[in-house]
C-alpha cells in the first residue's frame, strides 16, 4: 500500500512555485492542501475504474425505490405551465440516484460575494467518463417586502402594478442561507438527473405517477385527507387549495390531487412559493374559462351556418334542351363505327314496322253501326270494354 501511495503521489502534479491552478497566486500555506486535493481526485478516478457502474443495475434499483408509495409521491413534482402541468422528478429522487449511479462527485464553490449578491457554482461530474455539468446560481442579499418594518430603514421602494409601494430591505443571514440552500438544491438535482440516462429518468417517471395514483385510489379518503395535512404543516389550509383548484376539495379528481402533491413537493423544496404558484393558477383558470368561451360562441356560429344550409330550397333543374331524367346524354363525335352502324338498323326497322301497323287497321276497319267482337278487339289490340264505342262512331 505504501508503493500504491509512492507511485499516486508521483503521479501527482506539482504546480510551480508561487502558482496555483487557473494561474491564481499559491502562499506557502495552501500549496499542501492544493496538492492533497489532487491527489484525492487522483484516488477517486483509480477507484471509479475498478468499480464501474453497470445500467442495468442502475435501473432496477431506482425502480425498486420508485415501487414504495410513499419515495413516489415525494420523487415527482409539478409546476404549472399555462393550462398543463409539467411533471418532473424532484430533489428526493436526485439524492437516492447519485449514491446508485455510483462514481459521480459534487462540488458548491463561493466564486463572488459582495454587499447586494453572492455567486455560487454547483458542478456534478461522472469520473467514469470524465464529464461533468456546472452551472452558476446568483444570490440576492436584498429581498422585497410588501410591508414596512420599523426596526429598519428600506434601502429602496417601488409601486407595484396594483399600486401599492414595495420596500427592499438588506436581508438576514437566515435569509440569504435558506435562499442559497434553495436555488443550489435545485441547480444539483437538475444536473445530477441529466447524469441519469434518459430512458431510466423516463421509467422512473411513469412508475412513480403509476404507484401513486394507484394508492390513492385503493383509498381516496385516506388520500385526501394526506394532502391536506401536509399542506397544513407548511402553513396552507383547505380554503386556499379550494382556491387554487376552483372548488371544494371534497370534489377533488385523482389528476387534481396528483397536481397538488407535485405543487406540495415544490414547496417543500423551496423551488417556489404558494403565493407565484396560485397567482399562475388563477390566471390559467382565466385563460381557460376566455378560451372556452370562445369556442363555445364559434360552435354556435358553425351549427347555424349548418342549420342555414340545410333550410335551403334544392337548386332548379337546368332549362333548355337538357335530355330528361333517365335518357342517356348525347355524345357528338365520339361515337365509333358500330355504334352508328346499329342506330341506323334500329331506325330502319322503326320505320318498317310503322306502316304494317297502318295497313293492318286500314284492311279490317269495323263496319259502321256494329260493335266488334270480344276477339277481335284482342286481335287488333283494343282492350276498351265491349259495347263502347269512340266517339267517332258515335257520332
Amino acid at each position: 500500500m505504501s508503493n500504491d501511495n509512492g507511485q499516486m503521489q508521483a503521479l501527482a502534479p506539482t504546480p510551480p512555485t508561487g502558482m496555483g491552478l487557473m494561474g491564481m497566486k499559491l502562499t506557502p500555506a495552501n500549496m499542501e492542501m492544493v496538492a492533497k486535493q489532487v491527489t484525492l481526485q487522483m484516488v477517486k478516478v483509480q477507484m471509479a475504474l475498478a468499480m464501474p457502474r453497470d445500467a442495468a443495475t442502475v435501473q432496477s434499483e431506482l425502480l425498486r425505490y420508485c415501487s414504495n408509495p410513499d419515495f413516489a409521491r415525494a420523487a415527482v413534482y409539478a409546476k404549472p405551465v399555462g393550462v398543463k402541468k409539467a411533471y418532473g422528478l424532484s430533489a428526493r429522487f436526485a439524492e437516492a440516484a447519485m449514491p446508485v449511479m455510483r462514481n459521480l462527485y459534487e462540488e458548491t464553490t463561493q466564486i463572488y460575494d459582495d454587499a447586494e449578491k453572492q455567486t455560487w457554482r454547483v458542478l456534478v461530474g461522472d469520473l467514469e467518463t470524465n464529464s461533468s455539468f456546472s452551472e452558476e446560481v446568483f444570490v440576492n442579499k436584498r429581498v422585497w417586502r410588501k410591508s414596512k418594518r420599523r426596526d429598519q430603514d428600506p434601502v429602496q421602494t417601488r409601486h407595484n402594478n396594483d399600486g401599492e409601494i414595495n420596500y427592499l430591505y438588506e436581508a438576514t443571514d437566515d435569509e440569504v442561507n435558506t435562499l442559497r440552500a434553495a436555488l443550489c438544491s435545485k441547480v444539483r438535482r437538475n444536473l445530477i438527473i441529466r447524469h441519469v440516462p434518459p430512458d431510466i429518468r423516463a421509467k422512473c417517471l411513469a412508475q412513480c405517477l403509476d404507484i401513486a395514483d394507484r394508492d390513492d385510489a385503493r383509498d381516496p379518503d385516506a388520500a385526501r385527507k394526506q394532502i391536506v395535512d401536509s399542506f397544513l404543516k407548511i402553513g396552507i389550509g383547505a380554503d386556499d387549495l379550494a382556491a387554487y383548484l376552483g372548488h371544494s376539495i371534497r370534489s377533488i379528481s385523482p389528476t387534481e390531487l396528483a397536481e397538488l402533491r407535485g405543487v406540495y413537493v415544490v414547496i417543500r423544496d423551496g423551488e417556489a412559493t404558494w403565493s407565484d404558484l396560485l397567482a399562475e393558477k388563477q390566471i390559467a383558470l382565466a385563460d381557460a374559462r376566455k378560451s372556452g368561451g370562445l369556442n363555445k360562441v364559434k360552435e354556435n356560429v358553425r351549427r347555424q351556418q349548418q342549420n342555414e344550409g340545410r333550410g335551403k330550397a334544392a337548386p332548379p333543374p337546368p332549362t333548355g334542351d337538357a335530355p330528361p331524367t333517365g335518357s342517356p346524354p348525347e355524345t357528338k363525335g365520339t361515337d365509333t363505327p358500330p355504334a352508328q352502324e346499329g342506330r341506323r338498323r334500329a331506325s330502319r326497322r322503326r320505320n318498317a314496322e310503322a306502316p304494317e301497323t297502318t295497313e293492318s287497321a286500314q284492311t279490317n276497319p269495323s263496319p259502321p253501326g256494329t260493335t266488334a267482337t270480344k276477339d277481335e278487339q284482342q286481335q287488333s289490340g283494343d282492350t276498351s270494354p265491349v259495347g263502347d264505342k269512340p266517339n267517332d262512331a258515335k257520332e
